[in-house]
């Protein structure tokens, strides 16, 4: 199980690991919502050249940035590295089937972070090799935040996230 760049982490296992009986793959950072789809592989090619660089997650909270025990910064690089990894596993995809016998992909329509349309060109890929695949949406009304499973964030709603995630990994 894995939630954003962590979800990408996920969805490579599940194509590649044959030992994976269970894949949960939630909110996956397979292209971020400032950058439009069609500039996604461009722009990640340009910042793999460029030097790194550190930006804060919100520019005027900063280091208050809650909770407390994540960063409040990220590298460019590790983004760009994580979707070089998103852009290794489509390409994987199209090419065969996921090695997972069964994955869960969790989408989270109040996601500010993500790029949800490139998650489901991921899921309808897979489909089209008639992967073993759930999928789950949380509608945007319940405004949940991109981290919808650390009980800190602000406006968590485990109450809500918690038993659907349970229950989907009953299937």
């Amino acid at each position: 199980m894995g939630i954003s760049t962590g979800g990408v982490t996920t969805a490579w296992a599940a194509q590649n690991r044959r030992d994976i009986d269970l894949a949960v793959i939630i909110s996956p950072a397979f292209g971020f919502r400032k950058i439009p789809t069609f500039f996604s592989g461009a722009l990640m090619n340009i910042y793999r050249f460029l030097p790194d660089a550190f930006e804060w997650w919100d520019p005027v909270l900063k280091e208050k940035v809650p909770p407390s025990h994540a960063y409040p910064f990220y590298s460019r690089h590790a983004l760009t590295e994580i979707l070089r990894l998103g852009f290794a596993v489509k390409k994987e995809a199209m090419l065969k089937p996921p090695a997972a016998r069964m994955m869960i992909v969790i989408f989270n329509s109040n996601d500010t972070m993500i790029n949800n349309g490139m998650t489901m060109q991921m899921v309808d890929i897979w489909k089209s090799h008639r992967a073993n695949l759930t999928t789950y949406e949380f509608e945007a009304g319940r405004k949940l935040p991109h981290d919808l499973i650390d009980p800190a964030q602000p406006d968590q709603r485990i109450d809500i996230v918690y038993p659907r995630l349970m229950e989907l990994i009953r299937l």
